[in-house]
């Protein structure tokens, strides 16, 4: 009988800790302190940058999208230079032109070869350029 009574008390006496509940409050308290903070926006901006990567030109995929370009992660090196010769290998750009009319950002040209018909070329930072309506 001592021994069952030693265990009620036991196991009476081994409650769980009570566990803080935060309020919402708090969490928008302490969720607009994180984001206040420069240290944290800087992480949070590089974060970006490794998801929106730019093209050797620039140009992010949301930008040349949203000018009515066509992004593509493995476009050719030679795109637009008219080449005889290229390298097979991937390059990250905005591509312009074709038959399906793809346009460039304003501060951008389509650069192209000239010597295909709707032929597919790429995005060039061009400072001078204005963008076409």
């Amino acid at each position: 009988m001592i021994v069952l009574v030693f265990c009620v008390f036991l196991l009476l006496a081994c409650a769980p800790p009570e566990v803080k509940d935060n309020s919402q409050e708090e969490i928008d308290k302490i969720l607009e302190q994180v984001k206040n903070d420069p240290r944290i926006q800087q992480e949070v901006d590089e974060a970006e940058e490794h998801v929106d990567p730019k093209d050797s030109e620039g140009l992010t995929h949301k930008a040349c999208e949203a000018a009515g370009g066509h992004w593509n992660e493995c476009g050719s090196p030679c795109a637009g230079t008219g080449a005889e010769v290229c390298i097979q290998s991937c390059e990250v750009m905005c591509e312009c032109g074709g038959i399906a009319g793809f346009g460039c950002p304003e501060g951008f040209s389509c650069k192209l070869s000239g010597k295909i018909a709707d032929e597919m070329g790429r995005c060039v930072n061009d400072p001078l350029h204005t963008r076409e309506s």
